[in-house]
C-alpha cells in the first residue's frame, strides 16, 4: 500500500520501519555531522556551518508506522525542518530544510555503538 502524492516521493510501508531506540550518526552532504536520538523522534543535533543546532522534542514526535518522520523546529535564529525514513533497524536517511537555505542538505545516519549515552559534540 503506499503511491505517489502530487509529485512527492512517497515510500510504501514495506521499505520502512521504526526502529529499536537508540542514537543514530551520521554526515549530512554538505560535511556536517548529524545524530538522532529516537524510540520516537527525541533529540536531533546538526551542524549547520561552524554552528551547531539543537532540537529536543517534549513530547518527542512520532515515527511513522513506515518509518518516515518529519519534525520541524527553530535554531539560530532561523527555522528548520528534518524529515527522512529509517529503511532499516540500524539505518536511516533522510533531508534538511533550512528556512534560510544554508544547511538544505541530505543525511544518511547508522546506529551509534551499544552503550552510546547520547549524540556527540560537534565543534
Amino acid at each position: 500500500m503506499g503511491c505517489g502524492d502530487d509529485h512527492h516521493v512517497r515510500v510504501t510501508t514495506s521499505e520502512g520501519t521504526i526502529p529499536e531506540p537508540g542514537t543514530f550518526h551520521g554526515t549530512t552532504s554538505l560535511g556536517g555531522e548529524i545524530s538522532m536520538r529516537v524510540g520516537t523522534i527525541e533529540e536531533i543535533l546538526l551542524e549547520c556551518g561552524n554552528t551547531p543546532i539543537l532540537a529536543d522534542f517534549s513530547p518527542p514526535a512520532p515515527i511513522h508506522d513506515d518509518g518516515t518522520f518529519d519534525v520541524s523546529f527553530a535554531g539560530a535564529g532561523r527555522s528548520f525542518r528534518v524529515d527522512g525514513i529509517f529503511t532499516a533497524q540500524d539505518a536511516g536517511h533522510g533531508r534538511v530544510h533550512d528556512g534560510d537555505h544554508q544547511c538544505d542538505s541530505t543525511f544518511e545516519v547508522t546506529r551509534g555503538p551499544v552503550g552510546t549515552e547520547g549524540p556527540p559534540s560537534i565543534h
